[in-house]
This record gives C-alpha cells, structure tokens and sequence, in this order.
C-alpha cells in the first residue's frame, strides 16, 4: 500500500457544509491531496490543474478504485462545481479544474489532516459506500479535538454527527469504534473496558 506521509489543512467551512454530500467532501479532499504535489497553471485568478477522477483516487490511497468509486469522486466533482466552489470543464479522460475556490484563506478556520490516515482508511476493508461517510466523520471528529478520548467524552454522537452530516447515533459510535481500532483517535475507557470482559 502507498502511503503519502505529509498533511492537509481542509475548510472547516467546506467539510461541515449541510449543503453538500459526503461524495463532495471526498472529491475536495482528493483535490486538496492532489494540490500538495501537483503542478497548476497560474492564469490570472485562475489555478488550473487537469487530472482525473482515477487520479484523486489513487491520491486518497484507493489502489485499485471500482466504478462506484470513480463515480462518486465524479459525483462530488460535479457538486462542488454547481456549488462554484471549483470550476471543471470536461477533458479527454479527464477534467480541467480550476481550483482558486479551494486555496484556503489565511482567516479562515481550517483542520490539519494526515494524509497517511487518509491513505489507510480509504483502503480499509469497509465497503465503499461506508468509507466515504466514514471519512467526512473522521475529518469532522478530527476538526472538533475528538482524537483525543477525554475531549470525546464532553462531544455528544448526535453533534459530532450533526457536523458531519450523519443523522443515525448508532453509526458514529460504530465509526468510533472502527476508529479506535484502527488507532486513529485514542480508545475510550467504556470501549477499553468492553473488549477485556
């Protein structure tokens, strides 16, 4: 598995958007990867960069990306250029972007992500559909502290939830959960406690 090991600051204002979809999120923060090493042409106000949707999935770490995948990057692609938050023309196998609606400015509130994190759970063993919710709610959570177990404790399911887009309790504790496991937030003494008995 590839792993980029750099960090990625993402729009707290974009990533807790009730106005947009988890594909949306994804697509941005495949976007935002793809800025760290990718080159753009500098046109004015314009930052161009022509890439793909197999392109933002291999730099959210996806090996091997299955239509659903692909689609839903294309998905998110769309969204955010309704939205005007991109500009994205069609080309060839691919896409021109204009990506200035995504530079954060300086002001603005943003979370530092782990690109290695990313990476690792976009190629997890969850299904696709699970993954891209799944990712939203680990930015959210990473966003509001909730790496940390203590500050978790003081956060409710329902407003970590609520920020992320994701309305059903019992599956932001099962995203807990995979979390911990996976050793991406600190496990909470309640889940510690669960696994010894």
């Amino acid at each position: 598995m590839r792993l980029i090991k750099d960090t990625i600051k993402l729009s707290n204002k974009i990533i807790t958007s009730k106005s947009l979809s988890h594909n949306a999120i994804l697509a941005y923060t495949g976007l935002r990867m793809l800025m760290l090493r990718d080159s753009y042409v500098k046109s004015g106000l314009s930052y161009d960069i022509c890439t793909s949707t197999g392109t933002i999935a291999y730099e959210l770490g996806i090996q091997e990306p299955d239509k659903y995948m692909l689609d839903a990057i294309k998905q998110g692609l769309m969204e955010l250029s309704e939205k005007e938050i991109i500009k994205s023309t069609p080309y060839v196998n691919g896409f021109i972007i204009d990506i200035h609606g995504i530079y954060l400015d300086i002001t603005e509130p943003y979370v530092w992500i782990d690109t290695a994190s990313i990476n690792l759970l976009m190629d997890s063993d969850e299904q696709g559909r699970r993954k891209i919710p799944l990712l939203r709610y680990y930015i959210v959570l990473t966003s509001v502290g909730g790496y940390s177990a203590e500050i978790r404790k003081k956060l409710t399911h329902k407003y970590v939830g609520s920020l992320a887009q994701i309305t059903c309790e019992m599956t932001c504790h099962r995203y807990n959960r995979l979390l911990e496991d996976m050793k991406f937030i600190q496990k909470s003494e309640t889940t510690a406690l669960e696994t010894t008995l």
